[in-house]
């Protein structure tokens, strides 16, 4: 009748709000500093335990496009929970504490996956088949100079691709296991890498919230590997410097002071536990005479296994100048059981 139909009519104004389940939980990344979350270093522990009346800042990262259900579009919002204890015993609620946390997508992975497919397929198109194979043939030999270990390759290569990053990142590398003795050789070779990144475009990149260009995606991936290359080569030259401070004994003056700058510059991009810093660390806090800290960076890297002998020598020497001769006495015992390879049988 007339009045069902002016109820229907008013009703086509009014907002919809539909609400499903998703498949499977989008389990966000958190922070225990701002400056991780605008790198992405330093993701907080879990499992931490605060004492009562303590304050803990922490900070909530968006999800990446890659974890997004499929078929989402720009302007969904998507809702959840935040918990900060566990189940309590006897209780049937699974989170207590629940509070309630949402995100609004400013940006589709499918949108954002096409458009940068569609760039790089243009990018391709334009580029001749002659400079492909350029570049094919560029790209083979810096993997097979850091596979050769080739100075020659090297050289061959720095005087046609001298900027290329990819290449001078290759070379830091191959300096880095070649030139133990001269750490000089990696700090020059480092900073051929600093030298070709512009930390300020990448730190006016990571403080972005939300990037709308059609090809973010494709400028995400290249900023990642630009903050990569970036503190591997702070890391590298950093242990370098340590390294010459270790021979003059920390007497000189100027050295220590550059090794502070560029360890000050390494905490912009990164945190000092991170995995692929604990060389350095280890070597940085042994300088500064804080053994303890510099024995807990070697054990750390001496679970990771990759070079567990040289590490355990490392813990060795630390555990002398602590105090703990008994263990390292116990260390030492077990290392032809441990390594026997590293030993000659008779």
């Amino acid at each position: 009748d007339l009045e069902n139909q002016r109820r229907l009519e008013a009703l086509k104004d009014l907002p919809l709000s539909v609400y499903h389940h998703l498949s499977s939980n989008i389990t966000l990344d958190i922070y225990s500093t701002r400056q991780g979350l605008i790198t992405g270093s330093g993701k907080m522990a879990l499992l931490k335990k605060l004492n009562p009346g303590e304050i803990k800042s922490f900070f909530v990262a968006a999800p990446s496009l890659d974890k997004l259900p499929s078929g989402v579009k720009a302007g969904w919002m998507l809702t959840g929970g935040l918990s900060f204890a566990p189940t309590l015993p006897g209780k049937k609620d699974d989170y207590p504490d629940r509070r309630s946390i949402s995100v609004l997508i400013h940006t589709t992975p499918s949108s954002s996956s096409k458009s940068a497919k569609s760039e790089k397929e243009t990018k391709e198109i334009k580029k001749s088949t002659d400079e492909q194979y350029q570049e094919a043939m560029r790209d083979m030999k810096i993997l097979w100079m850091g596979k050769m270990k080739s100075k020659s390759l090297g050289e061959e290569l720095s005087r046609e691709h001298e900027t290329h990053l990819p290449f001078l990142t290759a070379k830091l590398n191959l300096e880095a296991q070649s030139s133990e003795d001269n750490p000089r050789d990696v700090i020059r070779a480092a900073d051929d890498v600093i030298d070709q990144i512009d930390s300020t475009e990448l730190g006016l990149y990571f403080a972005r919230k939300v990037d709308k260009r059609p090809d973010a995606a494709s400028i995400k991936s290249e900023m990642d590997k630009k903050r990569s290359a970036l503190v591997d080569a702070l890391t590298r030259k950093a242990h370098a410097y340590c390294e010459l401070a270790h021979v003059s004994e920390g007497s000189d003056v100027e050295l220590r002071a550059d090794l502070e700058r560029v360890v000050q510059e390494l905490h912009r991009w990164t945190d000092l536990s991170d995995t692929k810093s604990l060389l350095f660390t280890s070597s940085y806090y042994e300088l500064k005479c804080h053994y303890a800290k510099a024995l807990k960076a070697t054990n750390r890297r001496n679970d990771s296994n990759e070079h567990p002998c040289r590490d355990n020598e490392r813990a060795i020497k630390l555990l002398g100048r602590l105090g703990w001769q008994h263990i390292a006495d116990n260390i030492s015992l077990w290392l032809p059981i441990n390594q026997p390879d590293k030993y000659l049988p008779f």
